[in-house]
Order: structure tokens, then C-alpha cells, then sequence
């Protein structure tokens, strides 16, 4: 191997590691409180009732940073025409449902069906009165197939939502780079818990809706999934979401030996004999 091909190799495996984005990641952890299922069954609500679920929302900074402020405590952002800020995932009883951005544009009628919704309170009312903070995320995926039997559709929609009205726990929003409105500051950082005492002024639920309707040629509708699950949360942890910003151990381990090799190589080359 020549010695003009160290630069090139190390470089390119120090490139195909991606640095860190502006990304931010909603964990959360709640209990089932109630399933519904209007077609055929998705979910046991015999079964599901208590348990735990678990999930998660990633968050794209720029791409949520565009919304309006609508008071001097409440902004939102609905995104609905353009790439989606938003992907989330839920693990219900080992099951694990995902929503992506791969669909937010419907390729067959051209055009964007993002349809995701944000809204954030914190900050004094009219009167210098704090508000509660409360936080609102919802994603959604739409996809639309022809099949020969007709157009099949399916939805899934993911939501929480949770508030504090006795402790500051989110920033107020204010003036942000590239935008005329003010932002909340999508790279706090916070840890929400719901103990489920008393007045303990904190509320937080969650909804996961599953959809699968085929429409056939005849016109009539066949909803064939249409369920919905409900849970409480009980804990929300906001952090950035980070990606591999360095190469690891093992290849620093390669980079290291291949330089050792090449030096060995270059001095066996020039040696005098």
C-alpha cells in the first residue's frame, strides 16, 4: 500500500461517521388506561389495561423552529406542507410501531401530508401571571396504496401531552436566528415525573391510534383496523439526541495499526542496504 493512500483512507473513515445534528429526543414512560378497538382487534384491553408503555419522539431544532407565536405564552407550529420535524416510536407489549418521514410526501397525488402538531405554553399571561408549562407533540403517517382490490389506507398517529402548573420546567420562548416569530428553545434540556400524588399540580397522557381502511372499487368502506390506545405518563425526559460525532475505539485501533504499518513499509523502502 502506498504511502499517498493514508491521507485519503483516514479521512474517509472519519467522514462516515455523521456528526451531531441538532436533535432532540422525548423519552417517555406511561401506563395503559384504556384500549379501544371499533374493527377488528389490534389490542386485548383485557391484557393492556396497567401495563407500561414506552416511547419516544426525535425532534429535527430547525425544522420545528418555524412556528407562530400565537400569545405571549403560547406558540404552535403545525406542519403540514414540508418535511416532517418529527419521528416517533412506541413499544406496546413487545410490539414496537414507528413513524417515520419516509411518507410525509404522498408520492401518487404529489403533494405533502405531513400533518404534524406542536404547541408549547410557558411564560406570564395579561395579567404577569405565570402560566402552567405544558407541552404538546403529535406525529402522524398516512399512507395510501392501490392494491387490486381497491385503495388501501393507513394511519397512525402518535401523541402526548404534559404540564407543570407548579413548577418552571420549560423556558420561555423568545427571539430565535432565521426566524421573525419568536421559538421556545428546543435544546433544553428537562426531566418530567409524575408520581400520581395529590396536587402535585402535574397531568400528562398520551394516545396511539392504528387505522387500516380499504376502499374498494365498489365505493363501499372496509375499516379493517380502528384502534385507539390511551395512557398516562409518567415520566418525559428531554436530551439531545446524539449521533456519533468520532470514530470509536476499534477504529482509532485500525488508524493506528495502518499507520504503524505504513512507516514500517516507507522505512523498508528507503532503507540503505
Amino acid at each position: 500500500m502506498k504511502r499517498s493512500l493514508l491521507l485519503p483512507l483516514i479521512s474517509a473513515l472519519f467522514v462516515s461517521f455523521p456528526s451531531a445534528a441538532s436533535m432532540m429526543k422525548f423519552a417517555f414512560t406511561g401506563q395503559i388506561t384504556q384500549v379501544e378497538n371499533d374493527a377488528s382487534q389490534v389490542w386485548d384491553p383485557v391484557e393492556l389495561i396497567g401495563v407500561e408503555v414506552t416511547g419516544y419522539f426525535l425532534m429535527d431544532v430547525e425544522l420545528a423552529s418555524h412556528g407562530r407565536e400565537e400569545t405571549s405564552f403560547y406558540w404552535w407550529h403545525n406542519i403540514d406542507y414540508g418535511p416532517g420535524a418529527l419521528v416517533s416510536s412506541i413499544d406496546i407489549a413487545n410490539q414496537t410501531y414507528f413513524i417515520s418521514g419516509e411518507n410525509d410526501y404522498n408520492a401518487l397525488h404529489s403533494g405533502w401530508n405531513t400533518n404534524e402538531y406542536l404547541e408549547y405554553y410557558s411564560g406570564l399571561d395579561q395579567f404577569s401571571r405565570p402560566v402552567t408549562d405544558s407541552l404538546y407533540l403529535s406525529d402522524n403517517e398516512n399512507i395510501e396504496t392501490q392494491t387490486p382490490q381497491g385503495d388501501l389506507y393507513f394511519d397512525q398517529r402518535l401523541s402526548i401531552s404534559f404540564s407543570d402548573s407548579m413548577n418552571d420546567f420549560l423556558q420561555d420562548f423568545g427571539p430565535a436566528n432565521g426566524s421573525v416569530e419568536p421559538q421556545p428553545d428546543w435544546l433544553q434540556t428537562f426531566i418530567w415525573e409524575n408520581d400520581g400524588s395529590d396536587n402535585n399540580g402535574k397531568a400528562g397522557t398520551g394516545v396511539f391510534y392504528y387505522n387500516q381502511t380499504l376502499i374498494p372499487l365498489s365505493g363501499d368502506r372496509d375499516s379493517q383496523f380502528d384502534s385507539s390506545l390511551r395512557f398516562n405518563l409518567s415520566r418525559v425526559v428531554a436530551s439531545p439526541a446524539i449521533a456519533v460525532s468520532a470514530p470509536n475505539l476499534i477504529w482509532i485501533f485500525f488508524c493506528a495499526m495502518l499507520i504503524l504499518y505504513l512507516r514500517s513499509d516507507h522505512y523498508r523502502e528507503t532503507k540503505v542496504p
